[in-house]
């Protein structure tokens, strides 16, 4: 990531925060690193630990809470509303000697049943008997009670034939009732009921950190227009409801903050309001995004484009309200910004994507990526386009003394300022135009 280069960021790290690897050190360096590890938002502690690698953190899983661990599990075994069976096989895979086994102890602790009672539907075949035999089904079956009950795991893969009988096991010797229970599952609910009901509890159990489920994370993101925001700034304060929002640093902290962004939240009349705030902007984007938590480059980026969305609409709200930043956050929280700003990226996507549906022939690599950033979902600069936007007057001199697309430099970076946000207006502007003139 090279956008960290480009944004003036703040430097102390006592202001800052905790970032995801300073965290995971402060654990161990901590007096008491059970207590510090339980009074933490599980989504710091899930950034810490996906941060070290989670084949790393098996002591941070030691001294989490069960509700702790059961979050954990929330935030890293899902894909959108799919159960991540993958991320599921590295949990079970933590260890096989001693500790390894008291971590396996926990995550059937902490895991959701319905999830165990999904993977035997989909991996296990059981067969029961009324009367006791040695004589197995099948090829590949075994009996955990003496000829009762047959089971055949049906896993191709060693390894993960491996974790799911262990884990079967610790099952039946820890509560025989539940292990019976959890085989009888295929013959009572769906697959796909299974993955429903549990990715609604997961959400719930979310929403209570703070997490917002699609719905509300649809209507953070919901743009303001200049006339809107300027209502907002002359009515009557707002006050920003942040009760049952944690703040989680790793989030805040792990990416560039943009100025006046930074100085704000170093303010401590601001900071921890404003902390929590950002967190739930955050996450609000992770939801609406739908960004794979567990992928760390992509959290950061959308980190650092959350960010300058903030300053973007800071910046212009500033500019057309005759407001400082400070007398804005105090008016009306963040959330009223940011929701600013993606009106404006909303006018570049816009046209963006009017020059790319126009100029289908003929267009260079060079062109194709930067009209691709700008017209995203959410979007952003290539720093080659930043680069040359910052150095050049006209966008589309530039762009037609571009270097090869070898050289193109095309790592992902915020708009974070409205000097880069009315460069790229007027480069935008300037392609809509050519595209026109070639048209005609």
């Amino acid at each position: 990531m090279n956008s960290s280069t480009s944004l003036p960021v703040a430097q102390s790290p006592r202001q800052r925060g905790f970032s995801s690897r300073s965290l995971f050190k402060a654990i161990f360096d901590s007096e008491r690193p059970e207590e510090f590890a339980r009074s933490l938002p599980a989504q710091s502690l899930y950034l810490a630990v996906r941060h070290a690698g989670l084949s790393s953190a098996a002591d941070i899983l030691l001294l989490t809470s069960v509700e702790q661990s059961r979050l954990l599990l929330d935030l890293d075994c899902w894909n959108k509303d799919s159960f991540n069976e993958e991320h599921f096989w590295e949990w079970l895979a933590l260890g096989d000697d001693e500790e390894g086994l008291l971590l396996l102890q926990r995550l059937i602790q902490s895991i959701d049943l319905k999830l165990i009672g999904l993977l035997i539907s989909r991996h296990v075949e059981v067969v029961t008997v009324d009367e006791s035999t040695d004589a197995p089904p099948g090829p590949g079956y075994y009996t955990p009670d003496q000829g009762h009950t047959w089971i055949f795991l049906k896993f191709e893969d060693e390894s993960k034939h491996f974790l799911f009988g262990r884990l079967l096991a610790m099952l039946f010797e820890t509560n025989a009732d539940l292990f019976y229970q959890l085989l009888a599952t295929p013959g009572v609910a769906t697959s796909s009921m299974l993955e429903e009901d549990s990715y609604t509890e997961r959400n719930k159990r979310l929403a209570s950190e703070g997490i917002p489920e699609p719905a509300l994370a649809l209507e953070t993101h919901a743009p303001l227009s200049p006339s809107e925001i300027r209502v907002l700034l002359d009515g009557a304060p707002k006050s920003v409801s942040l009760r049952d929002i944690a703040t989680v640093q790793p989030l805040v902290y792990d990416s560039a903050t943009p100025q006046p962004l930074a100085r704000i939240l170093e303010d401590p009349r601001f900071r921890d309001n404003l902390e929590a705030e950002v967190t739930f902007i955050m996450n609000a984007a992770l939801v609406h995004f739908h960004i794979d938590i567990s992928n760390m480059v992509a959290v950061q980026q959308l980190a650092e484009r959350v960010k300058g969305a903030i300053n973007l609409g800071m910046q212009s709200a500033e500019k057309h309200c005759s407001r400082s930043a400070e007398e804005m956050v105090k008016h009306v929280g963040l959330r009223p910004l940011y929701q600013h700003g993606h009106f404006l990226l909303s006018e570049l996507r816009t046209c963006a994507r009017k020059v790319t549906h126009a100029r289908t022939d003929h267009t260079s690599e060079e062109l194709k990526e930067a009209l691709l950033a700008v017209g995203a979902r959410f979007p952003y600069v290539p720093q080659f386009l930043r680069v040359r936007l910052s150095t050049v007057e006209q966008a589309s001199t530039s762009s037609k003394e571009s270097p090869s697309p070898t050289s193109l430099d095309t790592s992902p970076e915020a708009i974070f300022s409205l000097a880069l946000f009315e460069s790229l207006r007027s480069w935008t502007t300037d392609q809509a135009a050519d595209s026109a003139h070639s048209a005609s």
